[in-house]
């Protein structure tokens, strides 16, 4: 009885969350590949940020920066797809 509410998502839930991650794939690929290699092997790979740094021979302050702008981005870029505006890029002046 609990099943619907409790159980595994709609259909239509389902293909909303594929279609959200894989809008999330491509604000992050867009992402310098330093900001794109952090935010992969910390959230994807679960390595920690000392772990990252190692990796990638920074220092651990960088590894967050480059960790927390990507999950900025792809945040803000998901927002504005729910919200179903046009997404601001800046301005160059």
């Amino acid at each position: 009885m609990l099943e619907g509410i409790l159980g595994a998502p709609s259909p239509e839930q389902a293909a909303a969350g594929a279609q959200e991650l894989r809008l999330a794939e491509q604000l992050i690929n867009e992402l310098p590949p330093k900001c794109q290699r952090a935010f992969f092997l910390h959230k994807v790979c679960g390595l920690d940020f000392a772990e990252v740094a190692a990796q990638m021979g920074l220092k651990e302050r960088m590894v967050r920066r480059y960790v927390v702008r990507a999950i900025v981005y792809a945040q803000a870029g998901l927002d504005v797809a729910r919200s179903g505006k046009q997404p601001s890029r800046g301005h160059n002046g």
